[in-house]
């Protein structure tokens, strides 16, 4: 408590109360100048700048002229303590030595124990690793009997994606016969109607150049034989009738052949739109085959489990090879 009141008896010398400093910032802190220019007020913050310049100063100096006692103080204490210390060091030191005699014999024996401990700890620890090294040896040689099953495996399915490969070329050379075999229909039936619209333009005009000769004959008989021009005009006719009558019938004629190659056609369309529409379906056989190729089977360890998961493989490699071969 004592020591407390001197403590701020001697505060109370620098003469610069809370008070003061709380009234300096309430009425300089909201100084300001507008701009460079703003001399008026730069004025007044440089006398103020000066006045609480003038108080730190005045704090500084006071701090110095007080520590000083102080520091005096802890300068004798040093020294005092330092002569102490050193008479008392030869001490320390003498029963240090006759301390050290009694440990060091106890560390000497501690790592005496300890290096046999580790001697033993290296046996123990090599006769570890020589049996990892021997499972390790029984593990590779596991595993490199399972590598080659592997393998084995690995060349089937090579063979099956060989002949799924080869069966895909044939399907596609399937595909190119039915497109150039549509395309030897609609070319022949091109030319039949072409050669259908020739005849027909060929017989029209004979029969035109025909009439126009009948008529002529007809015409010079009017006059000198009438009943032969009724008997001529019976004639025509009967045979306008007949060329009619062979119109239609060519014209029917070449109705039914277009018709027939219109059916052929059309069956042959629906053919390839069937083998089209199929497809999606081979494919997506062919992907679920791959995908069950594909499929991650689980790391197991134990025997039993390798044996089960080697059948599965075995039974689904069989599957893909069906699915791969599926004709519809």
């Amino acid at each position: 408590m004592v020591e407390q009141q001197f403590v701020k008896t001697e505060l109370a010398k620098y003469n610069l109360s809370d008070a003061k400093i709380a009234e300096m910032k309430k009425d300089f802190m909201p100084l300001k100048v507008i701009d460079a220019n703003d001399l008026e007020n730069y004025q007044i913050i440089k006398e103020k700048w000066k006045i609480v310049q003038g108080y730190r100063i005045s704090v500084e100096k006071k701090r110095i002229e007080l520590k000083r006692v102080s520091i005096d103080f802890g300068n004798a204490v040093d020294d005092e303590a330092k002569r102490l210390k050193g008479d008392m060091a030869k001490i320390e030191e003498h029963l240090y030595i006759q301390k050290k005699i009694v440990e060091d014999e106890k560390k000497r024996k501690q790592e005496e124990k300890e290096a046999e401990e580790k001697a033993k700890s290296e046996a123990e620890a090599k006769a570890r690793q020589e049996e990892i090294e021997r499972k390790q040896k029984e593990e590779d040689d596991r595993l490199e009997g399972i590598r080659l099953e592997q393998e084995a495996k690995e060349k089937t399915i090579k063979e099956a994606q060989d002949k799924l490969d080869e069966q895909k070329r044939v399907n596609e050379e399937e595909e190119q016969r039915l497109k150039e075999e549509s395309e030897k229909l609609e070319r022949a039936k091109a030319e039949a109607e072409a050669k259908a619209k020739a005849e027909e333009e060929a017989k029209i005009k004979a029969e035109a150049e025909a009439k126009v000769k009948a008529e002529e004959e007809a015409k010079a008989k009017i006059e000198a034989e009438k009943q032969a021009k009724e008997e001529a005009a019976r004639t025509e006719k009967e045979k306008a009738e007949a060329i009619e009558k062979a119109k239609q019938e060519e014209k029917e004629r070449i109705e039914l052949e277009a018709k027939e190659a219109a059916e052929e056609k059309a069956k042959f369309e629906a053919e390839a739109e069937r083998q089209e529409a199929l497809k999606p379906d081979i494919e997506k056989i062919k992907k679920l085959a791959k995908d069950i190729l594909g499929f991650d089977y689980p790391e197991v360890s134990s025997e039993e489990a390798i044996e089960v998961v080697n059948n599965v493989k075995r039974e689904f490699a069989m599957i893909c090879s069906k699915l791969m071969e599926v004709k519809l």
